[in-house]
């Protein structure tokens, strides 16, 4: 592909994962937060330069959620499968995990219990509540649902942590007590299939509402103008 693209940032559409670090919340400006996400659109769209970030976190998400909408529709008893449909409209694009009746839902697969643990229903608006909301806008639904699955990592992944652990704590020998005790905690801290599945999986409910929807649109026609703003010198 060849650089530098012309772009129509008139009609630009704003990814749904975006929108949680781009909506403003005490007012209608963007922030230096929201600039920022802006900034790395502007740089990916007409240079094709972007960062490349792949954490262990991204790489559970990908990997296990198919088992975590399995677990979803066993805790709730419902059927339900990955929605595969990409959906856009005037403002915005995006692909939701599973549609319901009423409702949208987002799965998020947590990285371990402490992450898991963490998470609660002011967590989940502050962090997530404007892409339910730009989901809730593509598909025609009045609700959205944050879903937290807490699953077992990969053995990969769980010999990584044993292999970092062992290194920060100076031990280089897996036959001595300490090595073993530490595989023995590191297993702990990575496996929970004795876990009740009903703890592994909580889910926030949120009414989406006009004022929400009306945030998001004024925030994208915010987002086109600043990105229109960042002309080439020619």
């Amino acid at each position: 592909m060849k650089y530098p693209r012309k772009i129509d940032w008139d009609n630009y559409l704003i990814h749904c994962h975006a929108l949680p670090s781009l909506v403003p919340l005490k007012s209608f400006k963007l922030t230096i937060k929201g600039k920022s996400i802006l900034d790395a659109i502007w740089l990916k769209e007409t240079w094709g330069i972007k960062s490349i970030v792949y954490t262990d976190a991204m790489e559970k998400g990908i990997l296990k959620e198919p088992d975590s909408i399995a677990l979803y529709r066993k805790v709730f008893q419902i059927f339900t499968t990955k929605n595969v449909e990409r959906k856009k409209n005037k403002y915005l694009s995006g692909e939701a995990d599973i549609l319901r009746r009423l409702k949208v839902v987002d799965i998020k697969t947590c990285r371990d219990a402490g992450s898991y643990i963490s998470k609660d229903a002011k967590k989940a608006e502050s962090d997530h509540l404007f892409q339910l909301v730009g989901y809730a806008m593509l598909y025609n639904k009045k609700k959205g649902q944050i879903a937290y699955t807490l699953l077992s990592n990969s053995e990969e992944m769980i010999q990584s942590e044993y292999e970092k652990s062992k290194w920060k704590l100076r031990i280089f020998d897996d036959e001595t007590p300490e090595a073993m005790e530490l595989y023995e905690q590191v297993q702990r801290n990575n496996i929970y299939e004795d876990i009740p599945e009903k703890q592994r999986i909580k889910v926030y409910d949120f009414d989406i509402n006009s004022s929400m929807i009306e945030r998001v649109e004024l925030t994208v026609i915010n987002a086109r103008a600043y990105l229109k703003s960042k002309r080439l010198n020619t």
